[in-house]
């Protein structure tokens, strides 16, 4: 069973990220939570790009960020939101530069409109990222790795891809970038 909730995720990467590390997060609770623990815990490192309306879009625009930076950029990603735009894996595994970090925020759902299900459950992301050219996979779905994973994982050069279990849940009365 996941245990991880995203807010736990998302705060655990702004205390862990360097001070020009840019962020891209996908559409829904990812970039409202992202906003929301930027704004209510004072966090002042990284920089953020919210892909509001812009579902699946997230992966393509970390990339071409990627590719023109040489800062690190983390992809926050959806399971709805990478299922809707897959062939962008390809990409991102072929021409992700080393300061390219994929995160997959995995739920298996659409949680922000409805919590209908996705396919995710039934993918291999190890082997899908690592088939499509990413250099690293990590995984994770409770907290008793997380922190070890996470800081393996930005340490790493890219293009990487950890998939993060994570379960159906939001923070309450959640404001809107």
């Amino acid at each position: 069973k996941n245990t991880l909730l995203r807010s736990y995720v998302i705060s655990k990467i702004l205390k862990e990220i360097n001070k020009n590390t840019k962020i891209i997060s996908t559409t829904g609770y990812t970039s409202r939570e992202l906003y929301q623990i930027r704004k209510q815990y004072n966090h002042k490192k990284g920089k953020d790009f919210y892909m509001v309306g812009g579902m699946g879009h997230s992966s393509m625009v970390s990339l071409g960020i990627a590719l023109n930076n040489n800062k690190e950029v983390l992809c926050l990603d959806g399971d709805g939101s990478l299922l809707m735009h897959l062939g962008g894996m390809g990409l991102a595994g072929n021409f992700g530069p080393k300061n390219f970090k994929h995160i997959l925020l995995n739920n298996n759902s659409h949680e922000s409109v409805g919590c209908q299900p996705t396919t995710a459950n039934q993918i291999n992301f190890k082997n899908l990222s690592l088939s499509l050219g990413y250099k690293r996979f990590f995984e994770t779905k409770s907290k008793k790795n997380f922190s070890k994973e996470l800081k393996k994982f930005l340490k790493s050069k890219g293009p990487s891809f950890f998939e993060i279990k994570i379960k159906n849940q939001k923070i309450d009365n959640l404001i809107r970038p």
